[in-house]
């Protein structure tokens, strides 16, 4: 009798799910999915079974249990996870301290590279991972991404490096930069390294495509940059990326008259080209001094009145927000670990790219832009 046949004794009427959780974990060397969901009404034997299976395949240090109802904070869930990934266990003996201190993803992140000395598969398993919702927005996505962002295949990041040095050496081709400044050069290649780590290392796009895109920066053909050329942005971000520019070129004082859905309070066409003539008063235009900071909760506001139907409940607009994020489209301009709504950022995109986001949609953005024409 194997283990399956054993553990279905014990668990009457879960032989299928549990033959299939094993199949999926298999050994320690093999290929793991990214992510396994286990669902089902409550009382069923689904967090005693997962335990169980666990317990008996993998040694203990190769997956870490978390009850989110019990590591309620990010700070909670990642010092206990990698307590379990270190072998460690706070005690008397060692004053109850945790193998590492660790507040946010980025250093959850670097700890686990530490930790996880071998290529062996490591399980990171959320029981009520429905209390994640409580947590920042940006968590979810990013544990998600894990096996991605925790990847240590040298050579493939050679190859990805390899890809892009035709575009690091563009600068130095232009007359820009000096070979020797490397600085100035590892900053110029940040946002296409950025991009090439989301679309093509996660096998979004294949190399061949990638080669090509190379190959057109690298003759000059009018590259703004790849991110605002080349990706594909979904129909609801395209009006975030609208209302993220207006939030940055737009006084706040103005938004209830551009942006309010009633007629009270708002601003008619002979007004605001009115005020377009008179209200510069010597001081330097908007477009001049660059985009500033908003609150995401601002945005938010704007993007809800600029759409121009009701959007749809599955749509996830959070998980939009931290994808602009991470893509540079959207700057973060606060450090620390806060809502999302209270975030603060700015747009990084320009005047001529929005214009071409706008026309997608049909929505005419200079009507809503403040000094700007």
């Amino acid at each position: 009798m194997n283990f399956a046949q054993e553990l279905a004794l014990l668990y009457p009427g879960r032989s299928s799910q549990i033959s299939t959780l094993i199949e999926l974990i298999g050994q320690p060397t093999d290929a793991s999915p990214p992510v396994i969901f286990v669902y089902g009404h409550s009382s069923l034997g689904k967090t005693t079974i997962i335990k169980h299976i666990f317990t008996q395949l993998l040694s203990a240090t190769h997956y870490a249990f978390i009850n989110c109802v019990e590591r309620h904070t990010e700070s909670l869930l990642f010092e206990h996870a990698l307590n379990q990934f270190a072998g460690i266990t706070p005690s008397f003996e060692n004053d109850f301290c945790n193998w590492v201190k660790c507040g946010d993803i980025n250093e959850f992140v670097v700890r686990l590279r530490e930790c996880w000395t071998d290529d062996n598969a490591r399980y990171l398993i959320l029981d009520r991972a429905e209390r994640l919702r409580d947590m920042s927005p940006t968590l979810l996505p990013a544990l998600l991404n894990l096996p991605a962002l925790s990847c240590k295949d040298l050579k493939e990041l050679r190859y990805l490096a390899s890809l892009l040095f035709p575009v690091y050496l563009l600068p130095v081709k232009e007359g820009t930069a000096k070979r020797s400044e490397h600085g100035k050069l590892a900053k110029n290649i940040q946002q296409y390294f950025k991009l090439a780590m989301d679309k093509l290392y996660l096998r979004d796009i294949s190399s061949s495509e990638w080669i090509k895109h190379a190959s057109e920066i690298e003759n000059n053909q009018n590259d703004q940059s790849l991110t605002s050329q080349r990706m594909e942005v979904p129909y609801y971000t395209k009006f975030l990326l609208i209302a993220a520019f207006l939030a940055s070129y737009n006084p706040p004082r103005l938004d209830q008259r551009y942006f309010v859905k009633s007629n009270e309070g708002r601003i008619t066409r002979r007004k605001r080209k009115n005020n377009k003539t008179a209200k510069s008063n010597g001081k330097p235009r908007q477009q001049l001094l660059g985009p500033k900071s908003f609150p995401i909760e601002r945005m938010l506001a704007i993007f809800y009145s600029i759409l121009p139907e009701k959007i749809e409940g599955t749509v996830d607009i959070h998980m939009q927000i931290s994808s602009l994020i991470t893509l540079r489209l959207l700057i973060r301009t606060t450090s620390t670990i806060e809502r999302l709504e209270t975030v603060k950022c700015k747009t990084n995109v320009s005047y001529d790219f929005i214009k071409q986001v706008s026309k997608s949609v049909r929505f005419e953005i200079d009507q809503y832009l403040y000094d700007f024409n």
